[in-house]
């Protein structure tokens, strides 16, 4: 649905019952560098020393931009 009152507007999409929301606070996506993944069933990742990172048990994380493991380099 989508409305338009002169300057003013409002839009409304139903994405269905399949939508997932992963952004669960709506702060903007915070970047951390990885320095090493582990190749263990369930990967251990290393940050670069000194780098800190928001994330907590249960959070989705996208890794980009890998090089050297075929397995995340997509």
């Amino acid at each position: 649905m989508a409305d338009c009152y002169g300057p003013y507007g409002q839009i409304f999409n139903d994405f269905g019952d399949g939508f997932e929301v992963l952004d669960k606070d709506g702060e903007e996506p915070v970047e951390v560098l990885i320095e090493d993944i582990s190749i263990a069933e369930k990967g251990v990742v290393k940050l670069v020393k000194g780098h800190r990172h928001p994330y907590s048990d249960g959070d989705t994380v996208r890794i980009q931009g890998v090089k050297g493991m075929k397995q995340l380099d997509k």
